[in-house]
């Protein structure tokens, strides 16, 4: 039987790399691609550049002849106040984490057939915003948006897209995140303090292998959930999000991680 092909964007570093590890340990022919050239990668784009993408999927296509699995790890994180963030670096965010994802799934699809299954990481940011980070929980949010609808539209012809929320994961993501301290009267310290708030939980983090076994195990299945939140804590979170008012949710998260 011929090997399944997965297609793997955001391979350099964090979950896109450690899948590329688990996926290759469990026989698939993996496709890693990066932004930048990379030791080892054969294909590279800027996920946010539709003609750069398409080019690189035809190139894909004329080596494999199919995609079987399409996870898409590209992405990056910006936080402070939405008031003060430089409106095109919001711009830039939503064009890799959100369009990316876009970008990729017009590029694959075409080429994808029944069995094939398409992973998109949001996160739990995504139902579950906090302060100064509203613009990256944005764009995770825009993520499970159309990774629900195209398990809509595409579950009929036997094409799964799984949206993957996990919560915090121990990769250099936190650490390259940008982070805009600019504040004003209206605010003071609190940008600031609502990130070293956030970064004293560093230590709880989840190792990215526990998101990309639950992955490979999904790519494993004939049937796939929507949604998938990963760890115990994050999917009581989400269970919380149904039995409780926002109002008393939202007011709780501000004054737990709001900088006061």
């Amino acid at each position: 039987m011929a090997k399944k092909i997965v297609v793997i964007t955001g391979a350099s570093s964090g979950i896109g790399q450690d899948c590329v590890r688990k996926f290759a340990e469990g026989g698939f022919t993996v496709v890693p691609i990066a932004q930048y050239k990379e030791e080892g990668y054969k294909h590279f784009f800027d996920v946010s550049k539709a003609s750069e993408v398409k080019a690189v999927f035809n190139s894909i296509i004329e080596e494999h002849e199919k995609i079987d699995v399409v996870i898409n790890c590209a992405g990056f994180g910006v936080s402070g106040a939405v008031e003060l963030v430089d409106i095109n670096k919001i711009q830039k965010l939503m064009d890799v984490n959100f369009m990316g994802s876009v970008n990729v799934m017009q590029s694959a699809l075409p080429y994808m057939k029944r069995g094939g299954k398409i992973f998109n990481l949001s996160s739990a940011m995504a139902f579950a915003p906090m302060p100064f980070r509203g613009v990256y929980a944005a764009s995770k949010a825009a993520v499970s948006a159309i990774s629900h609808t195209m398990y809509m539209e595409l579950r009929s012809f036997g094409i799964s897209v799984i949206d993957i929320s996990p919560g915090r994961v121990n990769t250099p993501f936190s650490k390259n995140r940008i982070k805009e301290f600019n504040t004003n009267i209206k605010y003071g310290q609190r940008i600031e303090n609502a990130a070293g708030k956030l970064s004293n939980r560093d230590s709880g983090r989840m190792p990215a292998s526990a998101v990309t076994n639950v992955i490979y195990k999904q790519s494993l299945k004939k049937r796939n959930k929507p949604m998938i939140v990963i760890n115990g804590k994050y999917k009581f979170l989400y269970f919380l999000t149904k039995i409780t008012p926002l109002r008393w949710r939202l007011n709780f998260i501000d004054r737990k991680y709001g900088g006061y």
